[in-house]
This record gives structure tokens, sequence and C-alpha cells, in this order.
């Protein structure tokens, strides 16, 4: 029994390790030619094997949708772009005596209740080109009003030019 025993073992041991050098070599593809073997065969993947791993690739779903947001997006943008140059606000008066005009050369400068960029209440946007006019000077803030009547504070570097009267 023990006998019949060391001999299955042996044959598994065996079996074992030459099925690990064969695999081995079919796995080098340069040992194999060097051993003077004929070059082999691509497989042949079976049509049902092709159609599950088509199935198994990843598919992203939302392409369609990023190129109608891509699409949508440089619309708005465009649309943007032409509704900031066709809405530039200026006075339609000259300037009383003392004030002086000036343009914005920034996009979308926040105008604040306060002259604190953090601690005050936003009361709206400028655009580049808009035109306001200038009341007061503070630590690095204008205070301006605008066409619309809006009088608020904005950061002194984003007034560029002064308007021409």
């Amino acid at each position: 029994m023990f006998g019949l025993l060391a001999l299955v073992a042996a044959m598994c041991g065996i079996f074992f390790v030459v099925g690990r050098r064969r695999r081995r070599e079919d796995d080098d593809p340069v040992s194999a030619r060097r051993a003077g073997a004929a070059p082999v065969p691509a497989p042949v993947v079976e049509p049902m094997t092709a159609i599950v791993d088509e199935d198994l690739t990843p598919v992203d779903e939302d392409a369609p949708l990023k190129e109608v947001r891509k699409a949508s997006r440089r619309a708005t943008a465009a649309a943007t772009a032409a509704a900031v140059a066709t809405s530039v606000r200026t006075f339609g008066k000259p300037p009383p005596k003392g004030v002086e005009r000036a343009k914005v050369g920034y996009r979308r400068v926040r105008i604040s209740s306060e002259p604190d960029a953090v601690r005050s209440v936003e009361l709206g946007r400028l655009d580049r080109g808009d035109e306001v006019e200038i009341l007061d000077s503070h630590e690095g803030f204008l205070r301006v009003r605008t066409p619309d009547d809006i009088t608020g504070w904005i950061l002194r570097h984003t007034v560029v030019s002064a308007a021409s009267s």
C-alpha cells in the first residue's frame, strides 16, 4: 500500500515538472524559435467567444451625451461672448464736474457693498469694457457708480483705462 502511494506521488511529480516545462516553452516564442520549432499558428477564436468578449468590453454610455455637452458648452461660450460684446454698459451723459470715468478691463468683476472682498455682499458684476464713475478710493479699492446706478466697491487693478469723454 505504501509503495503504491509513493509510486502515484512520483508519477504526479514527474507529470507536473514535464507539464510546467512544456508550458514555459509555449509562452516564450524566442526559445521556441531557437529550438528550431515551426512557428505556432495564432489561436482560432470561436465566434461565440468573440461575442462574449465584446460584451465584456467597457462601454462609455455617456459618449453621445458628452458630445452634446461639448457642443452646448461651445454654443454657450459663443453666445456669452456675443452678449458681452453687445451689452457694454456706458453712460449716456457726460460726467458731472469732479467725477472721473474709467473702463473695466476684466471680465466678471465683483461689485461689493464694502471695500472688503471677503466680508461684503455682492451687489452685481461688471464685464470688460463697462464704464464706471470713480467716486472714492480706499486701500486698493475704488468706490464706483455704474450706468445702472449701482454704487459699490471694486478692486483698483480691475480698472485699466480712463474712459474718453
